[in-house]
């Protein structure tokens, strides 16, 4: 089994190569490839975000909640660090 680099590449690379090879009518081909960049896009966009780091404010605020509130942050903060990395990231934002 190989292993892939980078798995949302890998899914647009393969639905290309699908599209590509079904023969279908010119406008529809064209319509799923726009569909494909923003795709791409979106991933680049989510991966920009997951690796922006987060700012002193917001740490400094976590480190003054009371034990449950800072709980509930990091939770709140996890949840949406695991959307940007999860496959649907483009449509949970």
């Amino acid at each position: 089994m190989t292993s892939v680099k980078h798995p949302p590449n890998m899914a647009a690379t393969v639905l290309t190569q699908l599209v590509a090879s079904a023969k279908l009518p010119q406008m529809l081909q064209i319509s799923i490839d726009e569909q494909l960049v923003r795709y791409v896009d979106s991933v680049a966009a989510c991966e920009r975000l997951q690796k922006q780091p987060i700012p002193v404010a917001y740490t400094r605020y976590a480190g003054a909640l009371d034990p449950e509130d800072k709980h509930r942050f990091q939770s709140q903060a996890t949840c949406m660090i695991d959307r940007l990395q999860g496959p649907c990231c483009v449509h949970s934002l």
